[in-house]
């Protein structure tokens, strides 16, 4: 039975980097600045930076808060400009990444 609950305890807390994109997430930044659905994809931006804020850090009840929308959408921006071929979701991963440290 301990070899059991020691097995499920490891596996949940391993991080699990597989899983679906969904949205505007999963369209290539090439589409980021399109000028198509700006409101949509900037909403969608800011609630996933929100969500990774809630499961990274949901201990600290003041989180990035001194990071300003502007600021993540000109993050975002640039990764895509950088890495068009990449869906929006990675751009996120990585903002998200960067504000955490």
């Amino acid at each position: 039975m301990k070899k059991f609950s020691v097995a499920v305890l490891v596996t949940l807390a391993m991080p699990t980097h597989a899983f679906t994109v969904r949205g505007v997430g999963s369209i290539p930044c090439m589409q980021w600045n399109d000028g198509q659905s700006w409101d949509a994809k900037v909403q969608y931006a800011l609630g996933f930076i929100s969500g990774a804020e809630s499961i990274r850090k949901p201990q600290i009840t003041t989180g990035t808060n001194h990071i300003d929308n502007n600021t993540i959408i000109q993050a975002v921006t640039e990764w895509c400009r950088q890495n068009p071929r990449n869906d929006i979701a990675e751009a996120l991963m990585a903002a998200s990444d960067i504000m955490n440290r």
